[in-house]
């Protein structure tokens, strides 16, 4: 165990030397991926020999080696892009969930089941009597006013108090299929 501490101690003070020169330096980021991937190649070849399957050891040798544990990978590369610059409670996101149409929230669904927002100028497109989203365009102002059946997917559902909240748990979703 204090190996292991020991060990950890001389690549935090590494991990220190790389972050006073601006973070990952791509050398130093090349160099660890090279040894990083050599080191799960050797665990690979290691695993068949002794008889067991490689997944075994490639995964335990990522889990060792990952930022969290002995932290010899910088940890910006084992992060979600998406988790950084996705914020489910911005406009632009939410927006780009609604332009998905019934893809995720069914407005016309929502309108119709009266759960879009009350009063509707409180809801997610403002004061806007109607929208065109993915070339349909909707009334806001009129929930509840006409019937329609159900198709494949979330058309005709409402799952969800309000769209907006529809909205919001849709982007979460969807980021975390990213």
């Amino acid at each position: 165990v204090t190996e292991i501490l020991a060990s950890k101690r001389s690549l935090s003070a590494r991990s220190s030397h790389r972050a006073a020169m601006g973070g990952a330096s791509s050398y130093y980021a090349i160099v660890f991926m090279a040894i990083f991937l050599i080191t799960v190649w050797t665990a690979a070849k290691i695993s068949r020999s002794v008889g067991i399957s490689s997944i075994v050891l490639e995964i335990a040798v990522g889990l060792v080696l990952s930022p969290h544990i002995l932290g010899f990978l910088p940890s910006e590369y084992a992060e979600c892009y998406h988790r950084k610059v996705v914020d489910c409670n911005s406009f632009k996101d939410k927006a780009r969930i609604a332009d998905a149409g019934t893809g995720f929230c069914d407005l016309h669904a929502y309108l119709e089941a009266d759960a879009y927002a009350h009063p509707w100028t409180s809801g997610f497109f403002g004061d806007a009597a109607s929208v065109t989203l993915n070339g349909l365009t909707y009334n806001l102002s009129e929930q509840g006013s006409t019937r329609r059946l159900s198709s494949s997917g979330t058309a005709g559902k409402t799952d969800y108090d309000s769209y907006e909240e529809c909205l919001v748990q849709s982007c979460k979703l969807d980021l975390a299929m990213k």
